[in-house]
């Protein structure tokens, strides 16, 4: 989905909403971990069906694929993503491939 976001006196923005989605929601997730929120419910939720899906955020020993072991490659797929659709824009205005690397 794609919406085109303006305000007064500033040009269209077109944006990809989704992307922007999985990207904060990714960030949102990194930042949970980073600050140990998932250890501090472990022990309101012991006994709760909840203690499950709090597992799938910890990091583990290798013995299979959790919820977490996902959540840094997708960061890193959103960012790719990103890059190719500013790239593409960038393009499209008549940038070089140097003017688009030495840009602020």
């Amino acid at each position: 989905m794609e919406v085109k976001l303006t305000a007064p006196g500033k040009p269209v923005s077109q944006r990809l909403l989704s992307l922007d989605f999985m990207r904060g929601l990714t960030m949102v997730l990194l930042t949970l971990e980073s600050v140990q929120l998932y250890s501090v419910l472990e022990a309101p939720l012991t006994g709760t069906p909840f203690i499950h899906v709090l597992h799938e955020f910890w990091h583990h020993p290798w013995h299979g694929l959790h919820m977490w072991d996902c959540v840094q490659p997708v960061f890193m797929f959103v960012a790719g993503t990103a890059m190719a659709f500013s790239y593409n824009k960038q393009r499209q205005q008549g940038m070089s491939w140097n003017q688009s690397l030495r840009k602020p």
